[in-house]
């Protein structure tokens, strides 16, 4: 049974979405009469027009129309919205553009219910309305002459076209703090570790610099040398991020880095406490998703070579191996601070 609801659910879903398609704009009627909004409905489509009743309803008052009328379109995702408001001896309908901010009236001597032919007359103004109030570039003026109306309709869509509404403006935000967590390969005295990583971004959304420290636990050494061995690295590098998609962006990073290395514990010749620092070039690349304005998930990969080679000998014999080279792969969290 559950399957079948869910294909009709899917049904109805999609024949809403290809109603939708078919008509290029949505205009919201409120209105306390079934058959003006039916009479409306049957004017508009063929003009492309698809009728949606209002949610929530008119609140029956025309102290406001501008802010009601906006109101409705706006819950509603319309383009322009239809008002039929009766009085107790008129009714008052009322035209709103969503795009110009702009509402016209006109007062008819009806009465609720109204009849099929009344409706009819109301449906013709209203559609009419709505015609003069996107012709007429400022309702304070007089109504256009018939062969000014065409030139007037091509400059006001010239203008749309030229001038989109203004989308929300990009966050621009300073710095960013990254925490990390994942696996380094060829690390110092095993195959790999586990690797932990804080970091500041500078600039996250444009190109901009981040400097991290990393840790990775001590690992035991065994052999002639018994003992210890942990290392740290701090990394200073640039950064120059690039947005895939509206959530989806990769950055490339690269800069030095340091490395510090701590090697405690017995030999057959004695004790040995040594640290040791190593300088290095880095490079890697990051891939980020944002889950909501100001935080963004990852997941980056970096490569890493050390500049000097480190040899650990004691009495002869090596106790310690120090790639030259090693990787790191992370999943990160990333929180805009300011």
């Amino acid at each position: 049974m559950l399957p079948w609801v869910c294909v009709r659910l899917l049904v109805l879903a999609m024949s809403a979405l290809v109603a939708r398609a078919a008509h290029g704009e949505t205009i919201v009627v409120a209105s306390s009469d079934p058959g003006f909004i039916s009479a409306l409905t049957a004017a508009l489509d063929s003009s492309g027009l698809a009728v949606t009743p209002a949610q929530p309803a008119w609140r029956g008052e025309i102290t406001d129309l501008t802010g009601d009328a906006r109101a409705l379109a706006d819950a509603s995702h319309a383009s322009a919205t239809i008002a039929l408001v009766f009085g107790s001896a008129d009714a008052t309908l009322v035209a709103y553009d969503r795009a110009l901010d702009r509402v016209l009236l006109r007062v008819l001597p009806f009465r609720a219910p109204l009849t099929d032919a009344q409706s009819a007359e109301l449906a013709s103004a209203a559609r009419s309305m709505l015609r003069a109030l996107r012709v007429t570039p400022d309702v304070d003026l007089p109504p256009p002459r018939a062969s000014e109306a065409a030139a007037i309709r091509e400059h006001a869509a010239a203008a749309a076209i030229a001038v989109p509404a203004p989308a929300s403006a990009p966050r621009d935000d300073l710095l960013a703090l990254e925490l990390g967590a994942g696996a380094r390969f060829g690390a110092v005295g095993a195959a790999a570790s586990e690797e932990a990583a804080l970091g500041i971004v500078v600039r996250p959304d444009a190109a901009g610099g981040v400097v991290s420290a990393s840790v990775a636990p001590s690992a035991s050494v065994t052999g002639a040398f018994m003992g210890t061995v942990a290392e740290t690295s701090l990394a200073a590098s640039a950064r120059l991020p690039l947005q895939l998609a509206a959530r989806l962006s990769i950055a490339t990073t690269a800069g030095i880095a340091l490395h510090r290395i701590h090697l405690a514990g017995t030999t057959t010749s004695g004790a040995i406490d040594v640290i040791r620092y190593d300088p290095g070039l880095c490079a890697g690349v990051d891939l980020r998703y944002a889950l909501r304005s100001g935080l963004e998930v990852g997941a980056s990969a970096s490569l890493e070579g050390l500049l000097r080679y480190q040899d650990y000998t004691v009495a002869g014999a090596q106790v310690l191996d120090v790639p030259a080279a090693r990787v790191s792969l992370r999943l990160s969290v990333l929180a805009r601070i300011m």
